[in-house]
């Protein structure tokens, strides 16, 4: 989940994320916009850090696979983010 920090002046975020470890462990960073875009490089521990979105792409032919969304090519992508309340 990602939801902002009203703690902070600027905009900051708090991104909550599972730990895939045993056990699992909920793990939360405030990051600002352009961190967890992979738009900026932040660090923890003094080590380098980035955030970038991964895609997982499923075998055709499974029968619980989401069908893929068809892309128009001639629309436009919307860059940023929105903030829905």
């Amino acid at each position: 989940g990602i939801e902002p920090d009203h703690t902070r002046k600027d905009e900051w975020w708090e991104v909550h994320m599972q730990l895939l470890s045993v056990p699992p462990q909920p793990l939360v960073w405030t990051l600002r916009t352009e961190q967890f875009t992979g738009q900026e490089m932040f660090t923890m521990g003094g080590k380098a850090r980035f955030v970038q979105a991964v895609h997982f792409e499923t075998e055709t032919g499974l029968r619980d696979a989401a069908p893929q969304p068809k892309i128009d090519g001639s629309a436009e992508k919307k860059g940023g983010l929105r903030l829905i309340k």
